[in-house]
């Protein structure tokens, strides 16, 4: 693989990775999740009664960080569910794609090794207590769903650009100078 075709897969997966994280921040600031740590890190000043059936909504935080309040309000969706779905799930795809039936053992395991990390980088954020279950499982799904969209949408015809950008190469030659590579 030649370092323009390589440079024109990796200029469409992370112009999408872009497009993704930009979907997932205004969701987070539309949806205004509360953290599973909200009240350690807001104190509010009206601590609730369990007891009681109410909604306090008139409240003020007695912490004075402003970011960690903010970041408080920020639980859906997992961005960190959202974008390592969509990277492992891209990179399983990219993989199958290249190896068809080549390393009939490694390609497997590698999607599975994929798999894993995706699995276990989501679910290390419940254990964080920084998401709570719903908030990884909707951020992995997104991911997941927003990989194969891509994939078919823009890189189904992979094997088509490739002969595009061969086009480009050679026409690209052609316009090169001759260069003497004898001394």
């Amino acid at each position: 693989v030649s370092a323009l075709k390589l440079s024109y897969f990796y200029k469409r997966y992370f112009i999408n990775f872009a497009q993704v994280h930009v979907l997932m921040v205004v969701a987070k600031l539309c949806t205004g999740s509360l953290r599973p740590h909200f009240f350690a890190t807001c104190q509010p000043d009206k601590l609730l009664n369990c007891t009681e059936n109410s909604l306090v909504y008139d409240y003020k935080c007695t912490k004075e960080h402003v970011f960690w309040t903010r970041d408080a309000f920020m639980s859906f969706f997992s961005g960190h569910a959202l974008l390592i779905s969509y990277s492992c799930f891209f990179l399983i795809l990219y993989l199958q794609h290249r190896f068809k039936s080549r390393h009939t053992f490694c390609l497997p395991f590698t999607q599975a090794v994929l798999i894993s990390v995706a699995f276990f980088v989501s679910i290390s954020r419940v254990f964080d207590n920084r998401h709570h279950v719903i908030d990884i499982t909707v951020g992995g799904i997104i991911g997941v769903l927003a990989a194969f969209h891509i994939w078919y949408t823009q890189c189904n015809k992979f094997k088509d650009d490739e002969d595009k950008i061969d086009e480009i190469i050679d026409t690209n030659e052609q316009m090169l100078p001759a260069r003497n590579l004898s001394r």
